[in-house]
């Protein structure tokens, strides 16, 4: 009995011992096959990589559906190298010869099962279609259509994202916060749905509520799931059908079959519709090719459907968010908005008061270029371009891969690479606009937003036309704050579409927009710099009080002065004008600018049309600009003298809109001047259409009136009640520090508003600056003169200067002044700025470039009244020096 007892004991533990035993050798089995094998001997062993990753596809599903993956990756890569396992059987590459290899047309390699989610009613449209030959063929269909030559020569396209960019500034109310993603979400559906479907069935999402607006709600809330929904398609579907049972809250999870059903119903209609033929679309570009319905047989009209499908999600999801984001970051970058804002002002507008893509496209580099850096920030096609190593393996970086590798292309690891753009991290525009040509083109290789080689995304074209069109409405008018709702959490990246959760801006209310001018923050008392000869002046040499024979006596009272100004300026300056000016038609202000500032901000508003004359002194251009006024710029031209052709401001009045015309004659910096006659027919036009003119005359005592190219005239206050005319003492007399100006006009009612402006601004004039003005005034007849007669020496000889040097330097023969608007001939060496820097740095001269008049810096303003004769002389030296170097 114990004998029995004692046996089935020890059965009993040899049996324990046995299972503990097998268990152990199992585990370690498993440990082995799991752990170890794929680590040491696995056939991606020897690929770097996090050791965790190699064994299991649960970290990346981890951060897949955190939306963190693609950070994930670029953290591995930082520390891994280029080449590294993210998931068994899976691989990303981050350099530009690994991403080359794998995407360039030659190497034909497949997509990978990832793509299969994108199918539409069961078809495979361009972008899901997997193998390279399939693929390139139904490529072919849609290349033409969405070409740059194509998109950009259909002026149909251009107009309607006019119309759709102006659209989304009508939402756009001053004062009030801006949900900036659904509006950029609007505004590219819109787009798209014309393109695709033509203009009968395109979309008006962003002027009105309609269903179209809550699918790309459902849509955008929707792409926070969609990597779970791609990782486990059927636990998605399970989960969002008994979510949305219980609440239509959760509506938004089945957002993509709510657009794949309107995409449907749309086409469907579309399809039936004979107008479908009479206008531009990709429907009916499909519909013409043959060759469609013989490779896709009795589906082929559900092929098309595929495509329209996935063009219009993928056209308005990529475009929303770049837009978005670029707003985003011109927020945070208020300087690059006024960068932009400048150079969008000289370009010239289209009849009907617009500006045109061509123009925005090539000639505002600094759009470009903060669009490229928001591209390389936050690339919209940074999701999972995945493809298959084909047959044989291949070998990427050094790294062998073998065949049916799943592998991709980390673009964030490209675009952040610090050895080519230092400093990755930052938004840094400016990084597109300098560096040698070399660094320059490795900048350009490495940036890739929109793919690589044969399956690079076509709707680049219509994307560019889309953003710049609707950054340059919207900043040519507007700028934008950042609001406290919208910080770098809400816009921090995620899923594949790159979307920020939400960016609400500030649009100010209409106020002036205030701008530092370039020409001021030059200014040589500002630019810190030892300048030997300043030639960049545009007045005579400052004058002192005892070269003036000033006396100011100590018993003046320092009270207020008469509010419209000392009478007896005021009787000079009248007396000088000629016609029936009286002193009551004179305001004396502190300086022309501040009179200036006075008729521009009581004769024009916010949104009023101004046509103004260019090159002009910066103040003309800057105030209505800062105003906020659409302005219609008339440049003169060094083909045509720098003469004003009247018919051409008369092409651009607009009868009843059109509230000022803006001039200056003689004209800073050009020295140019407007005949009688053209004067009359300028105050003609703005009678006729009941707008004001504004004659800046601040040069008109130096015209010399002995010359027989000049016709004697009265000022342009005599010519009628709604012209005003501005002038100064600082340019003539030499008297900047004084700050004395005026403005004339007949008009008593504009007058009293005037002086009330004035009032409000400072009340009256300076005691000492208007004494020592009348003082000048009264010994007028003997100053200017003298003046006159030097300035008239001096331009002869800058005239023998140009001569000499005719190979070099051309200009338009000023009429009066004491400055000319010299044309730079042939490249300097090392190219322009190079000039401007090694003028100022190695010669000691300063002149002012053309871009403080907003015109090519290939044209200079020469001021030969400021300096010394002798110091003129040695700088125009200098200056052919430094053309030569």
């Amino acid at each position: 009995m114990l004998s029995t007892t004692a046996s089935n004991i020890q059965s009993y533990f040899l049996s324990t011992e046995a299972l503990w035993l097998g268990f152990i050798v199992l585990s370690v089995l498993l440990s082995y096959a799991w752990l170890l094998y794929p680590l040491l001997h696995g056939r991606f062993h020897h690929i770097p990589g996090p050791w965790y990753c190699k064994i299991s596809s649960l970290p990346l599903a981890f951060y897949d559906i955190s939306c963190c993956r693609n950070e994930a990756i670029l953290g591995w890569h930082r520390k891994y190298g280029p080449v590294i396992l993210i998931s068994p059987n899976e691989v990303s590459v981050s350099d530009l010869e690994g991403t080359r290899d794998i995407y360039k047309a030659t190497g034909r390699w497949a997509k990978s099962g990832y793509f299969d989610h994108f199918q539409g009613y069961g078809m495979r449209s361009v972008f899901a279609t997997k193998p390279y030959e399939d693929h390139r063929k139904k490529r072919k269909y849609t290349s033409a259509f969405y070409q740059a030559s194509t998109i950009y020569k259909v002026p149909e396209i251009e107009q309607h994202i006019k119309a759709r960019s102006l659209a989304f500034l009508n939402q756009v109310e001053a004062g009030q916060d801006v949900d900036v993603y659904s509006l950029t979400s609007w505004f590219a559906f819109d787009n798209i749905t014309f393109l695709v479907l033509g203009p009968d069935y395109s979309t008006c999402s962003v002027d009105q509520v309609c269903p179209e607006r809550g699918i790309l709600a459902g849509l955008k809330s929707q792409q926070f799931f969609g990597p779970f929904h791609h990782r486990y398609p059927q636990l998605y579907k399970f989960v969002s059908q008994i979510l949305q049972r219980l609440s239509s809250r959760f509506c938004y999870l089945s957002a993509d079959d709510a657009l794949a059903l309107w995409c449907q119903q749309r086409f469907s209609t579309v399809a039936q519709d004979p107008r479908l033929f009479k206008s531009h679309s990709l429907v009916r570009h499909l519909l013409e090719i043959e060759e469609i319905e013989a490779d896709e047989g009795p589906t082929y009209l559900e092929y098309i459907a595929a495509e329209v499908l996935d063009n219009i999600n993928a056209a308005e999801a990529t475009v929303a968010v770049t837009a978005t984001y670029l707003i985003w970051t011109l927020t945070q970058a208020p300087h690059w908005q006024q960068q932009i804002r400048r150079e969008l002002s000289v370009l010239p507008r289209l009849e009907d008061g617009s500006l045109s893509f061509s123009d925005v496209d090539s000639q505002v580099p600094s759009l470009e270029a903060c669009l490229r850096e928001v591209y390389r920030l936050y690339p919209a096609s940074s999701g999972r371009a995945e493809r298959i190593v084909p047959y044989g393996g291949r070998d990427l970086s050094g790294v062998f891969l073998p065949q049916d590798t799943i592998v991709t292309s980390s673009l964030l690891a490209l675009h952040y690479d610090p050895q080519v753009y230092p400093d990755p991290s930052s938004f840094s525009p400016e990084r597109w606009l300098e560096g040698d040509e070399k660094s320059q083109k490795l900048s350009d290789r490495y940036l890739m937003p929109f793919g690589y080689g044969g399956r690079v995304c076509l709707g680049k074209a219509l994307a560019t036309m889309e953003l710049k069109m609707l950054i340059a409405n919207l900043y040519l008018e507007h700028e934008s704050l950042p609001t406290t709702i919208t910080n770098a959490g809400t816009m921090k990246q995620c899923s594949t579409h790159d979307a920020p959760q939400n960016l609400e801006i500030h649009i100010p209310a209409d106020k002036m927009k205030y701008e530092r001018m370039a020409i001021e923050k030059e200014a040589p008392e500002e630019v810190g710099a030892i300048i030997k000869y300043n030639l960049s002046e545009s007045a005579i040499a400052d004058q002192t009080l005892e070269s003036l024979g000033i006396v100011i006596p100590s018993q003046s009272i320092l009270t207020y002065t008469e509010h419209k100004g000392s009478h007896h300026i005021r009787s000079v300056v009248a007396q000088a004008s000629g016609g029936t000016i009286t002193p009551d038609d004179v305001l004396v202000t502190a300086g022309a600018s501040t009179a200036l500032f006075i008729i521009n901000t009581a004769l024009i508003g916010p949104g009023d049309h101004a046509i103004v004359t260019r090159p002009n002194y910066a103040t003309n251009l800057e105030i209505p600009r800062s105003i906020g006024c659409d302005i219609s710029f008339i440049d003169l031209e060094f083909e045509s003298q720098f003469r004003l052709e009247t018919d051409r401001v008369a092409a651009a009045i607009r009868p009843g809109i059109t509230k000022l015309i803006s001039i200056c004659s003689p004209n800073n910096p050009t020295g140019t001047m407007c005949t009688l006659a053209e004067l009359k027919r300028l105050a003609s036009l703005a009678k006729e259409n009941k707008c004001y003119l504004l004659i800046d005359e601040t040069y008109v005592d130096l015209v010399d009136y002995t010359a027989d190219d000049v016709d004697p005239s009265p000022r342009g206050a005599c010519l009628g009640d709604h012209v005003v005319t501005v002038s100064s003492m600082s340019k003539a007399y030499g008297v900047p520090g004084i700050r004395v100006g005026w403005l004339t006009t007949t008009n008593p009612v504009l007058q009293e508003m005037f002086l009330a402006a004035k009032e409000q601004i400072s009340i009256s004039g300076s005691v000492l600056d208007e004494l020592i003005a009348e003082q000048i005034l009264s010994r007028r007849d003997t100053l200017l003169p003298a003046t006159i007669a030097e300035m008239r020496h001096r331009r002869d000889f800058v005239a023998g200067w140009v001569h000499k040097h005719n190979d070099l330097v051309d200009w338009v023969r000023p009429d009066a002044g004491v400055m000319c608007f010299i044309k730079i001939k042939k490249q300097p060496k090392g190219g322009i700025e190079a000039f401007y820097k090694r003028l100022l740095d190695d010669y000691g001269v300063y002149i002012g470039r053309g871009t403080w008049f907003e015109r090519d810096d290939c044209f200079f303003r020469l001021g030969y009244g400021w300096p010394t004769f002798e110091q003129l002389k040695e700088g125009l030296d200098k200056i052919s020096e430094a053309l030569t170097a």
